[in-house]
């Protein structure tokens, strides 16, 4: 096993292929002009080669390092039973602990595909988490990743283009590639096999307009049992990929899970962030072992740990939270690795903290003063916070099966903002919880977009 120190070094060398690989082999002058739009079309045709040079070289060493990784998890695995087996109490533990590193390694990688990934989608974190649809991540050698791989490599022979290998990153589940071209994204799904070919032929004649439905049903009723579930499960891969692209491409499209038509509503009010206020926390930490700060509005709690204080990272903020809000929620931010929102790496960190806090050099925790929320909230806007009884919280779960996770509760009851003047409300969503805690949104921009969908 690779030591933290060999490892964090060839993260932060994959890191620099993917996000800083282009500026750095252009040219400084050229650079100094933020607008890519003002540059000549010779340089910016110059630097999007540059960007998936960097994807793709990123990419293939992440490949080596999954596959290295998954390699080492099944051995450990296989380790533990052994251990569990003769009764091995320290050996069990001394493993699980392995496998508690190498599962955290594998997160990490895939992380970096997951930023990848998020600039293909334009930095649409909304686009994002359509992407994602509850699987768990695919071992790599038990996957068809060299077939895969081929195509991709193909594909990325043009420099303009770049074939992302979905089953790298952490969130992208739909597909096997999403390729990044000029005018667009697509997603490729790719089948082999005699089975394959003979569903995939099928399923282009049940698109051809001109194929009658007399042929396409006697087709279908030749099927076997285990080919028709294959056909359905290819067929609904289909709907999947084209409602994720229809988004991704159009801004509008429909919702794979509820079948609804979604669009997306940009915020009219410019986006507020704590970023600096994070930064602020951070640096306090250059003369002693910890830092703690409040933003304006009282709302969020910063704290930031060196390894000495990490007792008190547990302690600290829940301490003080316990006894000024009845509602709160604490996190860990380098949790942000497990959220489908803005990656740490597009946020206006120094690189070297970002790797400080992936790799729990330092700890960042954050905490939201929920009633304080809710109360600035009625007093800036106006805009009322109810909660549902528990019986009307279970109704409503109930009545919104498919969206249920997405509800966020205190203690099994869930909570709706209310415009006094209109009576329309909303629900509080877990992804306003995330936008707060990962995307690190100034409470008062959740304000004006909760506000502005209330009016």
């Amino acid at each position: 096993m690779k030591s933290k120190s060999e490892f964090k070094e060839e993260y932060k060398e994959i890191c620099d292929l993917a996000f800083s690989y282009a500026v750095s082999n252009m040219n400084e002058n050229i650079c100094e002009e933020p607008n890519i739009k003002n540059w000549t079309k010779e340089n910016q045709t110059k630097f999007l080669s540059l960007v998936n040079e960097g994807f793709k070289k990123a990419q293939n060493e992440i490949i080596n390092q999954i596959i290295f990784y998954q390699e080492k998890l099944a051995i450990a695995k296989i380790e533990l039973k052994t251990s569990r087996k003769n009764r091995d109490k320290n050996l069990e533990k001394k493993i699980k602990s392995n496998i508690d590193l190498i599962s955290y390694r594998l997160k990490l990688l895939s992380y970096i595909m997951d930023g990848i990934a998020w600039q293909l989608f334009g930095g649409q974190t909304f686009i994002t988490k359509r992407f994602y649809i509850g699987e768990t991540p695919k071992t790599l050698t038990n996957s068809n990743i060299l077939h895969v791989k081929n195509v991709a490599d193909k594909i990325n022979e043009d420099p303009l283009q770049f074939a992302l290998i979905s089953d790298l990153t952490n969130f992208v589940q739909i597909g096997d590639l999403v390729i990044k071209r000029k005018n667009g994204v697509g997603i490729c799904e790719l089948k082999e096999g005699k089975i394959n070919e003979e569903l995939i032929e099928i399923k282009n004649k049940i698109y051809q307009s001109d194929i009658s439905n007399e042929i396409i049903n006697n087709t279908i009723k030749e099927l076997d049992k285990k080919k028709l579930e294959q056909l359905q499960r290819m067929l609904k891969q289909d709907a999947r990929m084209q409602d994720a692209i229809d988004v991704v491409n159009n801004e509008e499209g429909n919702d794979h899970k509820t079948g609804k038509e979604i669009k997306i509503i940009s915020n009219e009010s410019p986006t507020h962030y704590y970023h600096n206020e994070m930064l602020r926390t951070i640096s306090g930490l250059s003369d002693k072992n910890w830092a703690y700060l409040v933003e304006d509005l009282s709302i969020i709690h910063l704290g930031a740990y060196k390894p000495d204080s990490y007792i008190l990272s547990n302690i600290a903020i829940r301490a003080i939270l316990d006894e000024q809000s009845k509602n709160y929620i604490i996190a860990d931010y380098k949790e942000i690795i497990n959220a489908t929102s803005q990656p740490i790496f597009a946020k206006p960190l120094p690189p070297e903290i970002i790797n400080e806090i992936l790799f729990d050099d330092i700890r960042i925790i954050i905490g939201i003063d929920l009633t304080m929320f809710f109360k600035r909230f009625e007093e800036i806007f106006g805009i009322k916070t109810e909660f549902l009884s528990r019986k009307e919280t279970k109704k409503l779960l109930e009545e919104n099966k498919e969206n249920a996770k997405n509800f966020f509760t205190i203690d099994n009851r869930s909570i709706k903002f209310v415009n006094p003047k209109n009576g329309n409300f909303v629900m509080l969503g877990g992804g306003i919880i995330s936008k707060l805690l990962f995307d690190n949104y100034h409470p008062i921009s959740i304000f004006e977009y909760i506000n502005e969908l209330l009016n």
